[in-house]
């Protein structure tokens, strides 16, 4: 029998439960297990419930019984000598050490036999730990620290020992949040920790630079009886090697995300390359996707894993005959039913590869909706894996945003009606939300052009007061070619510049990004200079001079008409 025994159900359940959440689920029988010396648990009617290893090596066999004095007398004083008979008759004389454990009305028994000659706990200096107590703490694998209402400690087990490096005599009486934190004041996760009806146990992780440890600490108020004085168990949990072991995983995790990305963009080159309006169409979908979960809070390898799945969604398409993926006008039910296919495809191309992500599975999923309206299998909610919502949202919206064989290019504001419509039905709220708060940040930036400095100072700290983020250009050409690094939702620039004019800015940023609105600064009375930058595409023209509302206005509208809000 390799576990510790038992009768009975509640009463040595909750008993030992005390310690359930110190040890994170450890069972009673592998509690006692860790104690070195022979160890029963007895009911209040004196009828033993569980026992460990030592104590069956100790009897010869399982010690059931029934105490043959009553409870009361057995834990009078002690250590002091028990006679046992067992079930088999044979008749014992023990010397034993009893501590008495108060549980929902009932009081168990902590009753521990001593090894000749085995090594003592530390020193208990004053402090009222019993025996029996101090076995159970010592054989906990987790390292524990007894200590006062004032956190001074004043008991350490073997673990901690071993864990600290030092002897009992290094460690008692100091306060226990210099020993593990360093610190010389009380840490704020010690102030949630109540007493009377306030919570009794608080749960901390920390990391402690001085020690180059990374712990997990429990601080538990245990009840004591009357009269004694209130007693703190501090058990930490040395997860360093955990975290290495975490943080190596998620270091090979992208290493091998980097060999494949090679392959992947290779792949995804090749479907592309025979569909020229899908040309760049994966490697933005897995931009928006990568930005999308980051303002979700996803970590930073399945970030990398959702990029690899956006890279490689469409490669089921390299199945679909070119005549139907570039055919100008409306699919036929054949051709609709063979593009379909698309993600089934991709599936069965991908599921054969080692991929340290789910890549096959949420390609596959990738045209499903919430409402189970998508294709190919019609799963619905949460049948959908997390990152295929999120390739759901990224791929409609670069889709949208560009052109394709049998549409011209849809403005941002369809896009939007199109996201914000489906939002909770087609679309992931959360999904959804992350996507419109990347827009309304995006739709803070504005680059401000204009070649007299007094002209670029005002417009700049005008913008600026109104919590925007602007890049100022006196040079229309550098100015573009920031543009066409990283688009900005609106241009505010002037029309006579050297170099290059207003009028050529705004065709080719418009020509790179068509959503951008932009606004004129002309002299007075050029009326001939705005109505021609009115036909390029300027949303408003500004006179000089200006006011400042009459800036400040016209930047909220044309920002609102970018974000789909006017």
């Amino acid at each position: 029998m390799n576990q510790a025994s038992v009768i009975g159900k509640g009463p040595m359940d909750g008993a030992i439960g005390l310690f359930n959440h110190t040890s994170e689920g450890n069972s009673v029988h592998r509690l006692l297990e860790r104690i070195p010396q022979a160890a029963l648990l007895v009911g209040p009617e004196g009828q033993v419930l569980c026992c460990n290893r030592a104590a069956r090596t100790v009897f010869g066999h399982d010690p059931i019984g029934t105490l043959p004095v009553p409870i009361g007398e057995c834990i009078a004083q002690f250590p002091r000598q028990v006679d046992w008979t067992g079930t088999d008759g044979t008749a014992h004389s023990i010397q034993v050490e009893v501590e008495s454990i108060e549980w929902q009305g009932n009081t168990l028994r902590m009753l521990t036999i001593p090894s000749p000659g085995a090594d003592q706990p530390p020193a208990l200096l004053d402090y009222n730990i019993a025996p029996g107590w101090t076995a159970i703490i010592d054989g906990l694998e987790e390292m524990v620290l007894v200590a006062d209402e004032h956190f001074r400690i004043r008991h350490v087990n073997r673990a901690a020992l071993e864990g600290f490096s030092c002897d009992a005599a290094t460690l008692l009486n100091r306060p226990y949040y210099e020993i593990v934190h360093g610190s010389s004041s009380l840490p704020a996760y010690l102030s949630a920790l109540g007493s009377g009806s306030g919570p009794q146990w608080v749960v901390e992780e920390t990391e402690e630079p001085h020690l180059g440890r990374f712990f997990k600490i429990m601080v538990s108020r245990l009840e004591t009886p009357p009269g004694h004085e209130p007693v703190l168990a501090i058990v930490i949990q040395d997860q360093t090697r955990k975290l290495q072991h975490e943080r190596e995983a998620q270091r090979l995790n992208l290493a091998l995300a980097k060999s494949f990305s090679g392959i992947t963009r290779a792949l995804s080159d090749l479907v592309e390359g025979r569909d020229p309006y899908t040309a760049g169409h994966s490697g933005s979908v897995a931009k928006l996707a990568a930005r999308i979960g980051g303002e979700m809070r996803l970590a930073e390898d399945e970030i990398e894993g959702l990029r690899v799945c956006a890279i490689l969604h469409d490669i089921g398409k390299a199945s679909v005959p070119s005549s139907i993926l570039n055919k100008p006008g409306r699919l036929s039910p054949y051709e609709w039913g063979m593009l379909k296919e698309h993600p089934s495809k991709a599936y069965e191309a991908l599921r054969h590869i080692p991929f340290p992500w789910p890549v096959a599975e949420v390609v596959y999923q990738h045209h499903e909706r919430l409402d189970g309206s998508g294709y190919p299998r019609g799963l619905k909610a949460e049948e959908i894996h997390l990152w295929a919502r999120i390739l759901a949202v990224s791929d409609v919206v670069d889709a949208m945003s560009n052109h394709r064989p049998y549409r011209p290019r849809l403005p941002l504001k369809v896009v939007l009606e199109e996201i914000r419509g489906g939002r909770g039905d087609r679309y992931d709220k959360r999904v959804v939300d992350a996507y419109l708060e990347l827009l309304r940040r995006e739709a803070n930036r504005v680059m401000v052009v204009d070649d007299e400095p007094l002209m670029l100072d005002f417009v700049t700290e005008v913008l600026q007061l109104e919590g925007l983020e602007v890049a100022a250009f006196r040079d229309p050409i550098a100015a573009l070619e920031a543009f066409e690094k990283a688009p900005y939702p609106l241009v505010v620039t002037d029309l006579k510049m050297p170099g290059m004019d207003g009028f050529e800015l705004i065709k080719r940023a418009r020509a790179v990004n068509p959503d951008t609105e932009v606004i004129v600064i002309t002299g007075s009375g050029d009326k001939h200079g705005a109505v021609e930058a009115l036909r390029l595409g300027a949303r408003d023209f500004l006179e000089k001079p200006m006011e400042i509302k009459t800036l400040q206005n016209a930047v909220t509208e044309a920002l609102s008409h970018y974000r789909g809000w006017g």
